[in-house]
């Protein structure tokens, strides 16, 4: 028999534990000089602490199509969800940040996801529930309104276990909501970020609530201000297309122009508008509530501003109301003049020529230099009631209707500023025609016999401001008191 010494044995336990472990050693030493497939630059001799890329070196630079550095970590790039054309090996240059989520059930009966966590839209709603293996019998995206058992849920998307349904509310309860018995609400658990250097270039999108931003498949997102937004539908209205359609608003200072969410804008010529409150006049419903306006040619009409209606031959008009009856001013062109009644048919004529005048000036009314006929009554005696301070002492020109006339030749007519009148006018009715009292010198208690272009001037005898031809209040004697009558003498 024969005998084994302890070395011996050592010996053979010792050479297999040795060959083994410098087996181990070299496998290690060998993995950590294998590059990674499509890396352009790597770390030599320093393998990758990355899980699963450990026997590769750390990877610091990706060139090859279609592959993208994460980490240490050479990746090929995948399409994005919802792309209908992709760009095959190409991955996208856009930075934009796509969020990728997992999924959790709760149990039937909680009233809803936790801040933050709720699913609001049906298109994550589907993605949610697909993701967490079901597969449901019948979806049910809209506003619950009528059923009293949803209606009272803060839940926005559920599993209902008693008949597989997928339930999307888009209208939950923000307070004060409840579970319901058969739903399980389907929350987010938790989210990461990734970069869009992950994904291949995406060229078209087909999907329903989706648009391509650039490279980039986005997801439409509700309008501010919308009341009710169609869900997964992107809106048709350029400059809007990254948002659902909008078909109801509700907020003060708000519209619905078709599909889009719009701020009521002031009205223009309006003096006060009433501050986020669009008004309810259908056509104006774009605008707010005007209550005052102060622009000549506009009036208020209810809470909308208006033009006044058009007169021709003027330059600009006031107005209350719609229509010729509601002009109360108005300014005339040149060559026009004011005719009819305000609140009636108030317009602008073309002056016309005067007779008996040799020379006329084309297009330019003439004016008279009378008393103002809203203070006097006929013949300058007091209006009917009227108190002293109403008394004939004010002066207006009046545009009569004819062109200013420079020259009188015709026998019989003289001219009087810029009108013709005939010698015997008597524009005060007191018996001494026009052209004798503008031919008196005030100074004498006479009449000159004679005129010259000097004497036509309008004289006050008794400084009321109303030339002596119109003045009918001087007291007719001679040697003082109310003034000077001129009397023609032969």
């Amino acid at each position: 028999m024969r005998t084994t010494t302890p070395t011996s044995v050592g010996g053979r336990l010792l050479l297999p534990l040795l060959l083994v472990l410098l087996f181990s050693s070299h496998i290690v030493r060998a993995s950590c000089t294998t590059n990674q497939d499509h890396c352009a630059v790597s770390t030599a001799n320093t393998c990758s602490t990355t899980a699963t890329y450990t026997t590769y070196t750390i990877c610091t630079s990706v060139t090859d199509p279609g592959y993208y550095l994460d980490g240490q970590v050479v990746k090929p790039c995948t399409n994005q969800d919802h792309c209908a054309v992709s760009n095959a090996d190409t991955c996208s240059t856009t930075a934009f940040p796509a969020t990728v989520c997992t999924y959790e059930e709760l149990s039937a009966g909680t009233a809803g996801c936790s801040a933050g966590k709720e699913i609001k839209t049906f298109v994550e709603c589907e993605d949610a529930v697909a993701k967490l293996g079901r597969t449901s019998s019948k979806t049910f995206n809209e506003c619950f309104t009528t059923s009293p058992a949803i209606e009272r849920t803060g839940i926005w998307c559920a599993w209902k276990t008693t008949q597989n349904h997928l339930i999307f509310n888009s209208c939950p309860l923000t307070t004060g909501g409840v579970g319901y018995s058969a739903h399980k609400p389907v929350c987010k658990d938790t989210c990461t970020t990734t970069s869009s250097a992950s994904k291949t270039i995406c060229t078209s999108v087909s999907d329903p609530g989706y648009y391509l931003d650039g490279q980039v498949v986005r997801q439409c997102t509700n309008q501010d201000h919308c009341a009710v937004s169609t869900a997964n539908t992107c809106s048709t209205t350029a400059s809007y297309t990254t948002n659902t359609i909008c078909t109801s608003v509700t907020d003060p200072g708000y519209y619905l122009d078709g599909q889009v969410v719009k701020p009521c804008t002031n009205q223009d010529h309006c003096a006060v508008s009433t501050t986020d409150t669009c008004s309810t006049t259908t056509s104006s419903a774009s605008k707010t509530i005007c209550t005052s306006v102060t622009d000549p040619e506009y009036y208020l009409d209810g809470q909308v501003v208006k033009d006044c209606a058009a007169v021709a031959d003027s330059s600009t008009r006031t107005c209350d109301s719609t229509g010729a009856s509601g002009i109360q001013t108005v300014t005339c062109n040149t060559g026009f003049y004011q005719s009819g009644t305000a609140g009636s048919n108030l317009g602008c004529s073309a002056c016309t020529n005067q007779a008996n005048c040799a020379a006329s000036t084309p297009n330019t009314c003439a004016t008279v230099h009378v008393l103002d006929p809203l203070k006097c009554a006929v013949k300058g005696t007091f209006a009917s009631g009227a108190s002293a301070d109403n008394r004939c002492t004010t002066m207006v020109d009046v545009t009569f209707g004819k062109t200013i006339c420079t020259s009188v030749s015709a026998n019989g007519f003289w001219l009087d500023g810029e009108v013709v009148k005939a010698n015997n006018a008597d524009s005060d009715g007191d018996g001494i025609p026009d052209a004798i009292e503008r031919a008196c010198n005030p100074k004498n208690l006479y009449c000159v016999a004679g005129r010259t272009s000097q004497q036509i001037a309008t004289a006050d005898s008794d400084g009321d401001l109303i030339p002596d031809y119109l003045d009918l209040d001087r007291s007719v004697w001679f040697g003082g008191g109310g003034g000077v009558v001129c009397l023609k003498l032969w």
